[in-house]
C-alpha cells in the first residue's frame, strides 16, 4: 500500500513538474482566456469617464488586437509581437 501511494505521489510531482513547463500562456488558458481578459479591461476602461477621453481619437479594435497579441507574446506563446516598441509608443 505504502508503495502504492510513493508512486502516486511521484505521478502527481511528475504532473505538476510538466505543468510548470509550460508556458504562463498555456498555463493561463491560452488565446482564450487573454481574448477575454483584454476585451473585458477595454469595456471597462471606455466606460470610466475619468480616462476614457485617453482613447477619445483610439480606433478600439486594432488597440485590442495590439493588446492581446503583446499580452500573449508576454506570457510566452511562440507567436512574435510586432508591434512598436513600449518607448516608440509612448514617447511623447
Amino acid at each position: 500500500m505504502l508503495k502504492m501511494n510513493l508512486m502516486r505521489s511521484n505521478l502527481t510531482n511528475k504532473n505538476k513538474i510538466n505543468d510548470y513547463k509550460k508556458t504562463l500562456f498555456k498555463r493561463i488558458g491560452g488565446a482564450e482566456t487573454v481574448n477575454a481578459t483584454v476585451t473585458i479591461f477595454y469595456e471597462k476602461v471606455l466606460a470610466d469617464r475619468t480616462i476614457n477621453h485617453f482613447f477619445s481619437t483610439t480606433h478600439m479594435e486594432e488597440q485590442i488586437g495590439k493588446q492581446r497579441a503583446f499580452l500573449a507574446y508576454a506570457f510566452g506563446t511562440p507567436v512574435a509581437y510586432t508591434g512598436k516598441s513600449l518607448p516608440d509608443v509612448h514617447a511623447l
